[in-house]
């Protein structure tokens, strides 16, 4: 319990410093989106050796499909972990970020159940091997915030900076936004928080490069069409 509980705090903390509202002279919190799988604490030994991330833009909801591969350099270790999850806006009638249409986990290939904690969170207790690799695969639907619908603009966050608090930086990491449901990459404003990364791009695709990759706590993905003419990365 006494582990759950500094989870919790953790994790509390954690998403008020992701929130993106607290990069805006907002004092109401915008509740997250999904994002990259967070550990209770800083850690030690466990690294996420590589992050490969996959959004697939849809008409009305979109899907992300990630699979993060975890080193644990050190004996074997059981933790809290967890995902960021939609959550309704209490101040607006409407919601900022829903509630996942479904989502899944698997680790080393057996699917996982993942329960909600608190408000912010989709978690389990995880044991990562001493001296191996764990591979925790995730896949979410959701539909968009509706916070700028009446402006005929979709968008969503990918919150990046919940990878932090693992050992060290990112080894490698790769986000691959597929646009070719929704009229392609020219429409897309896509902006990445995320220094020396290469940015490669098509029609229909657009996919971010990083390496020896530590993200800061505030660091998202954000994925913006509709009224949008330009792609931005910054």
């Amino acid at each position: 319990m006494e582990a759950r509980s500094r989870f919790l705090l953790a994790l509390l903390v954690t998403w008020l410093v992701c929130s993106p509202a607290t990069l805006k002279a907002n004092p109401a919190p915008i509740p997250m989106a999904g994002g990259s799988v967070a550990a209770q604490s800083p850690h030690k030994t466990v690294r996420m050796d590589a992050e490969d991330v996959t959004i697939r833009l849809g008409r009305g909801a979109y899907t992300v499909n990630a699979v993060y591969r975890m080193v644990n350099t050190g004996d074997a270790t059981s933790e809290w972990v967890g995902f960021p999850r939609g959550l309704e806006r209490e101040r607006w009638k409407g919601t900022e970020f829903p509630e996942f249409i479904q989502f899944h986990v698997w680790i080393d290939g057996k699917k996982i159940r993942f329960t909600k904690e608190g408000k912010q969170w989709l978690a389990a207790r995880v044991t990562f091997p001493g001296n191996a690799t764990t591979i925790i695969r995730v896949m979410y639907e959701a539909h968009y915030s509706d916070r700028y619908l009446w402006k005929g603009v979709r968008y969503l966050d990918y919150i990046v900076g919940t990878g932090s608090l693992w050992k060290d930086s990112i080894a490698k990491a790769v986000f691959t936004v597929d646009a070719s449901e929704t009229g392609g990459t020219k429409g897309l404003y896509i902006e990445l928080n995320a220094p020396q990364c290469r940015k490669l791009s098509s029609e229909q695709v657009v996919r971010f490069d990083v390496e020896d990759f530590k993200p800061d706590p505030y660091a998202t993905l954000r994925i913006e069409f509709g009224n949008r003419r330009k792609v931005i990365m910054r």
